[in-house]
């Protein structure tokens, strides 16, 4: 008996716990479903405000406690009404991070931004919509405007395009330039009542390159109440011999401490007519050359330039501009030549051309040394070349471009005995401003590369250096010592790399100062590779280049990194 009393005793806590065990289940079972209705009535009047647009109740409202990227959307939307614009971003940020891929909160954040004048911010969050793939018409037009509010009219007219806008009503020359009204309009890719195409652009701007007319000018797109666009052209016109009688001084006797004087006239007779000259007095390298481009028919997509060159230098070659360098030869060069180019702008992203050249060359006080006889063969030499060049990654909105092209050369040279050589050229070309607007910043590269075959001229050979007649450019490796060509590296075959980043610095409109260091790397190869280093050169520095009134002046400092020497220069490129 007493045993059945322990276990009814003991038996009685066990039913209490049962009864508090089941309550406690109870009430954390009905707290989650009282949770879930308040949620769910707190979505359901979210949504009824929204469709409502009931935006200051719905900015009151406390947040349920699922929150979605959809309920953070709507709290965004009508934050923006509000114009409590950081709280509305707010919003759109914390749906993104919700749903990281939904195109609606990013248009919403681009509005945002859009209307405090934040025009990169918002372009870049309707950059991402679109990549996410909300591709209808209101974000093809945001996105465009908002290029277009930055002065990208290249990228504005990237996404404009793809919902055929804008139309243009008008076109108007800002001023009024004097060159034939026939030829300026069939510079022009496109017409009034028409959509602009970047495409045309493209073409227009590579034919207002060629006709050389004018030194500057821009396109911009000015909006019409009719949801039209009038274009404008603004320009400066070349006419004559340039833009005033001070400007026509600078560019006539701007390099008279280079010992030379250059001329030129533009658009005689109005037709695009332009005349150069240049005469070089310098007694080491005296050199006479003119030349006269036009287009053919009165078409700006044929250009045609004849040109002659006359030289008359003293090489002596070494193996350095300054120190001791051992003379390795000497002689005395004279060069005729008469060339005439053709060149077909086919269109914005592509140009080809062909150039026949006529020459005649004589060498005399020869001291040969390390140059092989058949290299100084004199006489006559008939060259043709034909070129191809274009843009072959063109990203307007990132505002990067890279163009490349070539060049092929085969030539004749009647001297005894006769011989035939071929030489080769390529090059890419990097281009790009790190800012959504202006060009404050730039970062360009070059790289370029020539091969030959057969046997060369001396004259003909390819030069790394600065101030000897070269645009292959190794900015510590000067050309001439003593005023007479031969003391930079020079061959058949070679490697060149230029890399620079500048920034314009000028606090004048009228003048253009960009300042930023650079780095050149380049190799000689090939037959001639004793008159210079066969080894990596590398040369770096600092570059400040002046443009004003038509007149280029480029100052540098550049040390080579391999010997050890530093090179000032100040050239009119």
């Amino acid at each position: 008996m007493e045993s059945d009393r322990e276990l009814d005793s003991a038996g009685a806590p066990s039913q209490w716990c049962k009864v508090v065990l089941s309550t406690l289940l109870l009430i954390v079972g009905a707290s989650p479903t009282r949770a879930q209705s308040a949620s769910l009535t707190s979505i359901q009047e979210l949504t009824r405000l929204f469709e409502a647009e009931q935006w200051k109740e719905i900015a009151e409202l406390n947040p349920p406690l699922d929150r979605s990227a959809e309920t953070d959307l709507q709290y965004g939307i009508a934050l923006a009404r509000l114009q409590r614009w950081d709280d509305a971003q707010r919003a759109l940020e914390a749906g993104l991070r919700l749903n990281a891929h939904d195109p609606k909160l990013m248009v919403e954040l681009a509005g945002v931004a859009f209307k405090q004048a934040q025009y990169a911010r918002a372009e870049q969050w309707m950059d991402r919509a679109v990549k996410n793939g909300s591709e209808d018409q209101y974000n093809f037009e945001f996105l465009a405007t908002c290029y277009y509010l930055q002065g990208n009219l290249e990228a504005a007219l990237k996404y404009w395009n793809r919902i055929r806008k804008p139309l243009i009503a008008g076109i108007n020359a800002e001023p009024r330039p004097k060159l034939d009204p026939v030829l300026l309009d069939r510079a022009f890719a496109f017409s009034q009542a028409s959509v602009l195409e970047l495409t045309n652009l493209r073409t227009t701007q590579a034919r207002m390159n060629g006709l050389g007319t004018f030194s500057n000018y821009r396109f911009d797109l000015e909006a019409r109440p009719d949801g039209r666009f009038d274009l404008a052209f603004h320009n400066t016109e070349r006419h004559g011999c340039a833009g005033n009688s001070w400007e026509c001084l600078l560019v006539v006797f701007g390099q008279t401490p280079a010992q030379t004087l250059n001329f030129s006239y533009f658009d005689i007779g109005n037709r695009a007519i332009n005349v150069a000259a240049g005469f070089r007095w310098d007694g080491e390298k005296r050199r006479e050359q003119a030349s006269i481009a036009f287009p053919l028919a009165n078409n700006p997509k044929w250009l045609l330039r004849v040109g002659t060159d006359f030289r008359n230098e003293n090489w002596a070659l070494r193996n350095s501009f300054v120190g001791p360098a051992p003379l390795l030869s000497a002689f005395n060069l004279k060069r005729e030549s008469a060339v005439a180019q053709f060149t077909d702008v086919m269109g914005g992203r592509w140009q080809w051309s062909t150039s026949t050249e006529v020459s005649r060359r004589q060498y005399h006080n020869i001291f040969e040394g390390v140059v092989p006889s058949q290299s100084l063969a004199e006489g006559f030499q008939l060259a043709q070349s034909f070129g191809l060049r274009g843009d072959i990654l063109d990203l307007p909105e990132r505002r990067v471009t890279l163009d490349a092209g070539g060049s092929a050369l085969v030539a004749k040279l009647w001297s005894a005995p006769q011989t035939t050589f071929a030489q080769t050229q390529g090059f890419v070309h990097f281009s790009w401003f790190p800012q959504p607007e202006g060009d404050k910043y730039q970062v360009q590269g070059f790289l370029r590369a020539g091969a030959s075959a057969g046997v060369v001229p001396f004259d003909q050979l390819f030069v790394l250096g600065v101030l000897g007649d070269t645009d292959l450019y190794m900015r510590a490796h000067i050309a001439t010592r003593d005023g007479k060509k031969g003391s930079a590296p020079m061959g058949s075959n070679y490697f060149l790399s230029n890399w620079e980043a500048t920034r314009q610095v000028s606090p004048l409109p009228i003048a253009q100062i960009r300042v930023g260091p650079f780095v050149d790397t380049g190799r000689i190869l090939g037959a001639g590779a004793s008159f210079g280093s066969t080894k990596w050169l590398w040369d770096a520095g600092l570059e400040a280049k002046l443009q004003a009134f038509g007149v280029s002046v480029t100052l540098s400092y550049a040390r080579d990194l391999r010997a050890g020497k530093s090179a000032w220069v100040a050239a009119a490129p």
